[in-house]
This record gives C-alpha cells, structure tokens and sequence, in this order.
C-alpha cells in the first residue's frame, strides 16, 4: 500500500495521510477534568507572524477539526518560511523566533523520578541523554516509544528497538528498560505508553521526558493533558543536530519547517 507521499516530517501530512493516521493512533480517555484545558500557549509564534506581516488567526480562533487546523497550517508555514528566510537577520524578527524556539525547548532541573521517558526518533540523541541520567541515578527505569512514523516503510527496525540497543550499549541493564513500539506520531507515543503502562499496572509519581528542544513543549502537552495534575513531570532536552539548534534553526528553510510545524501539530491537538 502506498501509505503517503511525504517522505519526512518538514512536511505536514495530506487529508489522506491524517485520515489515516487518526485511523491508526490509539484512543486514551483524558481524566475529565483535563477535558476543556489547552496547555499550549501561541504568544510567540503569533508575533513572528504579525512581525514579517501574515495573520496569526490560526492561533488566535477556533478550529472546527484537526483536519481544519492542519490545513490552514499548511498554508500559512509555505507563506510564512520565505519570508523568514529573506529576514533571517531582522533584529526584532530574530528577537521573536528565539521566543519561539525558547518556549518549545524549556526544561526542568530533574530529580529523581519514577522513570525516565524517552520519545523515539532517528537520531541516537535522546536515547544517549536518558542513559546519561540512568547514569545519574535519576531512575531505575526506562520507558522508550516509538514505531516509526506512518511514512516510513513498515519493515523497518521500530525506533523504540534502536534505542533499546543503545541504551544496552550504554551499559543500562534489560531489566530496567520497557519498550514501546507500535506508536506512529508523538501523541500515540504518549496514550499507547500510558496504556501500556496501565496493562502493567505501573503506579507513576514522577517522569522525566527526554525529547529534542523543538518537540519538548508538545510532549509535555500531551502528558499533562492524559495525566491528573499529580504526576510530576520534568523536562529534559537531548542534544540535537546543528541545524536545529537555537541560533541555527530559522536559517534554512528544512529546519524552519520542522520546528514552526510543532506550533501548528499543537493548534491541531
């Protein structure tokens, strides 16, 4: 089957492609008091807008559906990323994306927790950072999620059994480590670990969540919305590759889709 066209994540997915993935993520019930709160906050990707001049409605008025937002996302990041790109040395404008770049990535001072939480991904990075704090004792166990994302030809090694390897090459024991590999999007990494976890009857106090700076914020959105206000989470950012990094990230258009796509995959969730 020809699961979609998009060969990466610097491109949001078709109304196909999205069709299918909410056909394939998993459902989780949100504890009912968590049903109306919107933890993401669009302050800082709405002044890059109205900075380089295009209309952040996106972010400022309701959707009908995540079909819609998408949609209307795509558009606005093909209008917006040229205009960033012949700006990039804008004092103001750069001002406003090192705000944007600085909510997504913000972290907490860790302390010892329940488990340590890794999100899946191509790079070794995270998997590298979750063995660095296993080091530190900050956990006795580590949870890593992650299938491969829905675009990506199904034979292949899940990301979850990659960074299952490496922390075993980390010298983190077998027992310490729970794997999770059927996810194909962030927020299935989040409701299939959680349901897994419940099979398990894993009683969680405190998780430290490892992820790249530009995917921290919405990780954490997405834990907070699935778990009561309780559950202690801190936020640990991995190292990433240059091009994503803090000073880097805005100056080529690949990168810049990739990071201003999590503003518009958070209005979506």
């Amino acid at each position: 089957m020809d699961r979609t066209k998009r060969q990466d994540n610097t491109l949001l997915p078709s109304f196909n492609e999205l069709s299918l993935i909410l056909d394939t993520e998993v459902d989780r019930a949100v504890p009912q008091e968590k049903a109306g709160v919107h933890y993401p906050e669009f302050k800082t990707i709405t002044a890059v807008l109205v900075t380089i001049g295009l209309s952040p409605s996106l972010f400022l008025d309701d959707v009908a559906d995540i079909q819609e937002a998408v949609g209307q996302g795509k558009i606005l990041l093909d209008q917006s990323v040229q205009l960033i790109i012949k700006r990039q040395t804008d004092p103001v404008l750069v001002k406003h994306l090192n705000a944007c770049y600085d909510y997504l990535s913000e972290e907490d001072i860790p302390k010892t927790s329940d488990m340590i939480f890794v999100f899946g991904a191509k790079t070794p990075f995270r998997a590298e950072k979750a063995a660095e704090l296993y080091r530190l004792k900050l956990s006795k166990s580590v949870m890593v999620s992650g299938g491969n994302p829905i675009y990506v030809d199904a034979k292949q090694e899940p990301e979850a059994d990659r960074y299952r390897e490496i922390l075993l090459d980390h010298k983190v024991p077998d027992a310490a480590i729970i794997t999770e590999d059927k996810s194909i999007t962030l927020p299935d990494n989040v409701r299939r670990s959680l349901n897994l976890l419940d099979e398990q009857k894993t009683n969680l106090r405190s998780i430290i969540l490892v992820n790249s700076p530009y995917t921290q914020r919405r990780g954490w959105a997405i834990f907070k919305k699935h778990l009561p206000d309780s559950v202690r989470l801190y936020r640990v950012n991995s190292l990433t590759a240059e091009r994503f990094q803090r000073n880097e990230w805005y100056k080529s258009e690949d990168s810049l889709r990739v990071v201003l796509n999590e503003f518009v995959k958070m209005k979506a969730s």
